[in-house]
């Protein structure tokens, strides 16, 4: 998935790796008051920019489907 196809309310699910998410966290995407892309974490708020490879996917996290 691509970062720019980020919206809020989008279902997100973390991989492995992440610190302050176990790994098959399910979590909302939000915004935060800079209007940056955020979703819940242990630490408080994870931002989902430094998720973001050169190519514009996101590492470690998929959106949900929900059918």
């Amino acid at each position: 998935m691509k970062f720019l196809d980020l919206t809020e309310g989008m279902m997100l699910q973390a991989d492995t790796g992440f610190t302050c998410l176990d790994a098959g966290a399910v979590r909302t995407v939000q915004r935060d008051e800079r209007g940056a892309f955020v979703i819940a974490c242990r630490d408080g708020l994870h931002c989902l920019d430094g998720q973001c490879a050169d190519n514009g996917d996101l590492i470690g996290i998929h959106q949900i489907i929900e059918d």
